[in-house]
C-alpha cells in the first residue's frame, strides 16, 4: 500500500506546530522566572532543528527541481537526527538539575552527556559519509522527495545507540525514584522524567523496527514522523506538567501546600533574602557638634558612676 505523503505531512505539521508552541512557552516561562539552565538551552537548539526539519519538508513537497529536493533531503535528515538527540540531551540535563550537586550520581550523569554527544556525532558522520560517497543511495520515492537509503551497519547502529541512551535515562529516573524520602514535588518531577524517557524510547524503537523491515515502508515513514514529533513534545513535558500542576492546585497566593525551598520544581523565581539591616550615617555633622556630643556622653557616664557609688 502506498503512503499518502500529503496526508502524513499535514498531520505531522499540526503536531509539530503544537510541539514548537510548547517549546516557545517553556523558554518564555523559564526566562520570565529567571530559571533558564542548560536543559532550556538544549530545548532552544531543538526548536531550531525542528523548524529546519519542517521547512525542509514543506519545500520538498512544493519543489520539482532535483537539486532543491536533494538539499531539502539533507536538511531534513540531519535536522531529524539532531532533534531526537538534542531532546535526549535536554532530558539528561533535566535529570542533572534534580540530582544533588555533591552526589556521585551527578558526576556520572555529566559523563553520560559526553557519551550522548558522541552517539549523536557518530550517527551524523555515518549518515553524511555514506550518502556523500554513495550517490546511488539517493533514490526517488515516487515523485515526492529524495531519501538516502542507509546501509544495514548504520541502521543497526542507530537503534543500539538509541536503546543505550534511553536505558540510561530510564535508569537514572528509577534510581532517583527509589529514594523513599524524596520531597513530593521532586518526586513528581522525576516521575515525569521517567514517563518522558519511556515515550521517547518506544517511539525510537518502533522506528528502528520498521527500518530493519524493508518491506514495511509505510510503517517506516509513519514511525519516522512519530519519533520526531514525540521528541519535540516529550522534551517539554517536565516544564508543562509541573507548571500546570502549580496553576491548578496552587493557592490564591501562588504557593503550593507544604512548599519549601528544598522541594523545588523550578516553576517559581529564585528566592533571595533581601531583608538586611541598614545603618544610617549623617555626614552633615560638624566637628564641634561631634565633640560636644562626646563630652556630653562622658559627663553622663561620670555622673552615673558617682551616683551609683
Amino acid at each position: 500500500m502506498a503512503v499518502d505523503h500529503a496526508a502524513l505531512f499535514i498531520a505531522s505539521s499540526v503536531f509539530n506546530g503544537l510541539a514548537m508552541i510548547l517549546t516557545l512557552f517553556r523558554l518564555f516561562f523559564r526566562l520570565r522566572i529567571e530559571r533558564l539552565w542548560w536543559e532550556d538551552m538544549w530545548a532552544a537548539v531543538m526548536l531550531v532543528c525542528g523548524m529546519t526539519f519542517s521547512i525542509a519538508q514543506l519545500i520538498s513537497f512544493e519543489t520539482v527541481d532535483y537539486d532543491t529536493a536533494l538539499v531539502t533531503a539533507w536538511m531534513s535528515s540531519l535536522a531529524f537526527t539532531s532533534t531526537v538527540w538534542v531532546a535526549r540531551m535536554s532530558l539528561l540535563y533535566s535529570t542533572i538539575r534534580v540530582i544533588s550537586p555533591s552526589s556521585v550520581l551527578r558526576k556520572l550523569t555529566r559523563v553520560m552527556t559526553v557519551v550522548f554527544f558522541l552517539f549523536w556525532a557518530t550517527v551524523i558522520v555515518l549518515k553524511t559519509c555514506w550518502c556523500v560517497h554513495n550517490t546511488k543511495a539517493m533514490l526517488t520515492l515516487g515523485s515526492e522527495y529524495l531519501v538516502c537509503n542507509l546501509p544495514k551497519v548504520v541502521i543497526v547502529f542507530q537503534p543500539i545507540a538509541n536503546c543505550v541512551s534511553d536505558a540510561v535515562l530510564v535508569y537514572l529516573s528509577l534510581k532517583l525514584l527509589w529514594r523513599a524520602k524524596l520531597p513530593r514535588r521532586r518526586h513528581r518531577m522525576i516521575l515525569t522524567l521517567f514517563s518522558s524517557s519511556i515515550l521517547i524510547s518506544m517511539s525510537s524503537l518502533s522506528h528502528a523496527i520498521c527500518q530493519l523491515m524493508v518491506s514495511f515502508e509505510k510503517g517506516m515513514y509513519i514511525t519516522f514522523e512519530i519519533e520526531f514529533t514525540s521528541a519535540l513534545i516529550v522534551c517539554n513535558l517536565l516544564v508543562v506538567v509541573t507548571y500546570m500542576y502549580r496553576v491548578i492546585l496552587s493557592s490564591p497566593s501562588g504557593s503550593l501546600p507544604s512548599e519549601s525551598e528544598e522541594d523545588d520544581d523550578f516553576t517559581t523565581p529564585i528566592r533571595t533574602n533581601t531583608a538586611t539591616e541598614l545603618t544610617t550615617i549623617d555626614l552633615d555633622v560638624s566637628p564641634c557638634t561631634t565633640a560636644e556630643a562626646a563630652n556630653s556622653n562622658l559627663s553622663s557616664g561620670v555622673s552615673s558612676s558617682f551616683n551609683s557609688a
